[in-house]
């Protein structure tokens, strides 16, 4: 599990710095291969992906996980590479669901007494 865990944040990682690369060469001037897409509106929907999996997967699945640094390290790469509003917003969303999961635990207990 933990395996799958450092792979999917690499790939995501992979996949913010490419969406990252895209948009700073339309400032530089460097003309796109496949301009099927605008690079900052490209941007804008990375950041929404990673921000939807980083705060509805990947944080909350860290609670079911072994305490790792190495598992930390991942997840601070890809966060790293997120503007600070960006970032801001997925650990709120974080502390949320995860308050959202532990009340739902506790009422999951409270029936089965």
């Amino acid at each position: 599990m933990l395996f799958v865990f450092c792979q999917v944040c690499r790939v995501l990682r992979g996949y913010l710095s490419w969406a990252i690369s895209y948009a700073s060469s339309e400032s530089t001037g460097i003309p796109h291969e496949n301009d099927w897409k605008d690079p900052k509106t490209y941007l804008k929907e990375a950041h929404l992906r990673i921000q939807e999996a980083l705060g509805n997967c990947l944080l909350p699945s860290l609670q079911l996980l072994p305490a790792n640094p190495a598992i930390g390290l991942e997840i601070w790469e890809v966060m790293s590479l997120l503007p600070y509003e960006v970032a801001i917003c997925v650990k709120v969303i974080f502390s949320l669901h995860g308050f959202l999961f532990q009340n739902e635990i506790c009422y999951q207990m409270k029936l089965e007494r």
